[in-house]
């Protein structure tokens, strides 16, 4: 449904978003759209996304292809807002060539228990850029055509760099930060 006054897409919110406490409206409006793409099945699929239904929300949005045989993750997409924060993540990079590997073994944790739960997972805290230390929120949701594991993970993360300069090195340390994951066998 088009929102008349903002020029752009909106959604209802659905139920389960309240539980993860989500704060940035953009986060929210990603879970409701990608809520709206299930049409009652578990998830939606990669090929289901419209990108221009939410135009605005691209630079903050990355996705990773799930190889389930190998385990593995492969950069499918990542937003220029998001290549600012972290560096250059190159396109179709697995994940141990694009993390650092200060960071690597909690990402692929995150990203696996998203892809393999299924389940949405809620981050928020404290994002640690190299020497910065900046607010972050994250959501990440599975696509798919089944109901046992993810084929693609996608994710929007919300770094706030406003009175910070922009990071020089783009990886980050660790991060101190809050975690709520939300299986998908427990929504509607």
């Amino acid at each position: 449904m088009l929102d008349r006054g903002e020029r752009r897409f909106a959604y209802d919110e659905p139920g389960w978003l309240a539980g993860l406490s989500v704060r940035d409206a953009r986060l929210r409006r990603l879970a409701a759209y990608w809520d709206s793409l299930r049409d009652g099945r578990t998830m939606p699929r990669f090929d289901e996304l419209e990108p221009w239904k939410v135009p605005d929300l691209l630079p903050i949005m990355w996705v990773w292809r799930v190889d389930r045989e190998r385990r593995l993750m492969h950069l499918r997409l990542v937003g220029d807002e998001v290549q600012r924060a972290l560096g250059n993540w190159r396109r179709g990079a697995e994940l141990a060539e694009a993390a650092p590997a200060s960071v690597l073994e909690m990402l692929r944790r995150r990203y696996e228990q998203v892809a393999y739960g299924p389940a949405i997972l809620h981050v928020d805290g404290i994002a640690r850029l190299g020497e910065l230390k900046v607010p972050a929120e994250r959501l990440i949701l599975p696509l798919g055509a089944d109901d046992e594991a993810a084929d693609d993970i996608l994710g929007i993360s919300h770094y706030d760099l406003s009175p910070q300069r922009s990071p020089q090195d783009g990886a980050y340390a660790a991060e101190e930060s809050r975690e709520t994951l939300l299986p998908l066998r427990d929504i509607r």
